[in-house]
């Protein structure tokens, strides 16, 4: 009884703090992006006479790393790194805070306050050492709220963002009261808000060429039979298709699609015909890389390949399309003498020299969409110093030659840039739940029709 008492004593010595934001309810994420204006009131409630010096209105983005290592690792078997790289300070009108600097009981003080999202961060955000000056164009970006959990909307439904325990990427309003003789504030207090940036429609940052990062294009040579003779040779080129949108809400019915387009070419060894078409698949994989220390160059692949003991990769594959190519028909082409064959300027010309006793080769073009599902959540792509998101598609071919009778399959892996764009003008912001809420059923979820959007070849 005596301890209860104590406790309750205690806690009525702290102020109460509400922070509201302009058109949002209690309880929702707000959703906001770049040049946004975050508004809002801070209401400071004391149960009893309260002094204090001043009030600190912040609005901060925080970044976080948790990494369990190995048992074997002699100096800890937990770490975790913790970072702030956004703090925007709002100045408070001392007009309308009480004169004797004390929170009178019951008596509510609410003090306005307002934030501007900027376009980057502060050069001082990012003075790690790096390999390469476009790490810190890069690193000095907003990225975009990273979550761990998964999202309800009212309807319980859930929808997948995607994103791992072990890292996550937060920004609030932080209102604090501060007292000169006591280091931790009288009372703190933070609202949550869901941030997703403007990114440029731009291609990804590609800088390692090695095969387990990307494959844009592969042969692979066609035989009879097990230590058998060669029919031929195919090969398969994908262009990188274009950006896929997402709104600043991440609101999934609003994503556009896009396409990649894929060149097959086959070149017999005699009059062998070309293998049967079967089906064409695509996956959508989702890295996101972190570490406990700065990262020094553009996290990929071939950098993890290496042990890292501060350092994880967490990947999602998800099926993106199933399609039925049988009905593709091969183009017959006449061979042009005149040019080099193993000239590698031509999209298809095969890299390496091939006995030919045909003067014909065949040539297919295939248009791949990309509609990527409504139940997932995707950010857009991004590199910070301690967290980065990349996304690569996977194109599987399926063929059948004539003397096999289980279909082969031949697969190439591209890059996929997510971006964000701009709110269309006049709409109020919409809340996180109110984007999750628009989400149909997983039943029901079907592809939209196709706008196509520019390629790059």
């Amino acid at each position: 009884m005596k301890c209860s008492v104590i406790s309750e004593s205690w806690f009525k010595r702290r102020p109460r703090i509400s922070i509201d934001l302009s058109g949002k309810k209690e309880g929702s994420v707000s959703s906001y992006t770049t040049s946004d204006k975050i508004e809002g009131t801070a209401t400071i409630i004391a149960d009893r006479d309260t002094p204090f010096d001043h009030i600190k209105i912040t609005f901060e983005g925080t970044t976080r790393v948790y990494i369990e290592r190995p048992a074997s690792v002699p100096r800890g078997r937990y770490l975790a790194a913790w970072n702030t790289f956004l703090r925007l300070q709002h100045q408070p009108d001392t007009s309308l805070q009480p004169n004797e600097r004390v929170f009178r009981k019951g008596q509510p003080v609410t003090i306005p306050f307002t934030f501007t999202i900027p376009d980057r961060l502060p050069l001082q955000s990012c003075e790690h050492p790096v390999d390469h000056g476009y790490v810190h164009q890069r690193h000095t970006r907003l990225p975009p709220t990273l979550e761990d959990t998964k999202a309800a909307s009212s309807s319980k439904s859930t929808i997948d963002n995607l994103n791992p325990r072990m890292c996550r990427i937060e920004y609030f309003v932080k209102v604090a009261i501060q007292r000169h003789s006591v280091v931790e504030p009288l009372a703190a207090r933070i609202r949550k808000v869901h941030l997703v940036p403007v990114y440029d429609e731009e291609l990804p940052l590609v800088v390692c060429v090695d095969k387990r990062d990307y494959c844009w294009r592969k042969e692979v040579e066609l035989r009879r039979g097990m230590l058998r003779d060669r029919m031929g040779r195919l090969q398969m080129v994908a262009s990188q298709p274009g950006p896929i949108l997402v709104t600043p809400g991440c609101r999934v019915s609003e994503l556009v699609s896009s396409a990649a387009t894929v060149h097959i070419r086959f070149d017999p060894v005699g009059d062998e015909p070309p293998p049967l078409l079967k089906c064409l698949r695509t996956k959508l994989k989702a890295s996101t890389f972190y570490a406990s220390y700065p990262w020094t160059n553009i996290p990929s692949y071939s950098t993890m390949s290496c042990p890292h003991i501060d350092a994880g990769l967490f990947e999602r594959t998800i099926p993106v399309s199933s399609l039925c190519i049988a009905s593709v028909e091969w183009e017959k082409q006449e061979l042009d003498s005149s040019r080099n064959i193993n000239d590698p300027t031509p999209v298809l010309c095969p890299r390496k020299p091939m006995i030919r006793d045909s003067a014909v080769y065949y040539t297919a073009c295939l248009t791949v969409p990309i509609t990527l599902p409504r139940n997932k959540m995707f950010i857009p792509t991004f590199h910070s110093c301690f967290i980065s998101r990349t996304y690569a598609l996977e194109i599987e071919l399926f063929y059948n030659t004539t003397y096999a009778s289980m279909p082969t399959a031949i697969s190439l892996k591209v890059p996929l840039h997510i971006t964000s764009s701009r709110r269309p003008e006049n709409p109020k912001h919409d809340s996180f739940d109110l984007a999750i809420s628009s989400l149909p059923g997983e039943s029901a979820a079907q592809a939209p029709g196709l706008p196509m959007l520019p390629g790059y070849n």
